[in-house]
């Protein structure tokens, strides 16, 4: 079976897009040499590196990341080709007709690129419009994956603050955000896509190890 990680490393003094995450820090508790086995502490921010969002991101009375609906993160996907979309720019309803929508779908703007520049990565990257998220509501998907850090652009004077987070949020849609390796993908082929986060009780969001399988035949 091939499989494609999607996920980023989780490193040492990594940064997340905004200041209210932490820099990722790693901590050893105990040492080999010291009382026979390794332990470590670690500190990281929910939505930091490949992690997975849950209602209660923005809503209080939304579910918490431990009772993500499990069966929508693992199973058929549709991967859809949308690297055209640059910088600053918005899927389309016309980047989704040509497909036939699964329950989930990865969406590839090859926004990878940039991970190595954080404060490149983190600004003006594409994201979603409204239009192209009602479609694929109206069309039965449960989950978005995307290899860039957020649905939602950085909204203009006058505009709603995050309406595509609060459009699919609201409708029980998982966001997978920031994948790894998309440049890999190979469109031609058929994929299964996994993504699990971690149980923790009562959170917003969570890292998590996301791959796809390539299925044979």
């Amino acid at each position: 079976m091939k499989i494609l990680d999607l996920t980023y490393t989780y490193k040492q003094g990594m940064t997340g897009m905004s200041k209210w995450h932490p820099i990722i820090t790693f901590e050893r508790l105990a040492k080999l040499e010291e009382i026979g086995m390794n332990t470590s502490s670690i500190l990281l921010g929910s939505h930091i590196g490949t992690h997975m969002d849950a209602a209660r991101h923005f809503f209080e009375g939304g579910y918490p990341i431990e009772e993500t609906p499990l069966d929508r993160c693992v199973g058929d996907v549709t991967v859809v080709d949308v690297r055209h979309r640059g910088a600053g720019e918005q899927l389309q309803v016309s980047d989704l007709e040509q497909y036939d929508l699964k329950e989930r779908v990865l969406l590839c703007f090859g926004w990878g690129k940039h991970w190595g520049d954080q404060k490149a990565f983190n600004t003006n990257f594409p994201t979603l419009s409204l239009e192209a998220c009602q479609y694929m509501l109206d069309h039965g998907v449960k989950l978005i994956a995307m290899d860039i850090p957020s649905p939602d652009r950085q909204p203009r004077e006058g505009e709603e603050r995050f309406p595509v987070h609060k459009l699919m949020l609201r409708s029980r849609v998982i966001f997978v955000e920031a994948l790894a390796n998309t440049d890999q993908i190979d469109f031609n082929a058929q994929y299964e896509f996994v993504a699990l986060p971690l149980k923790l009780e009562g959170l917003d969001a969570s890292p998590c190890r996301a791959i796809l399988m390539e299925k044979e035949g």
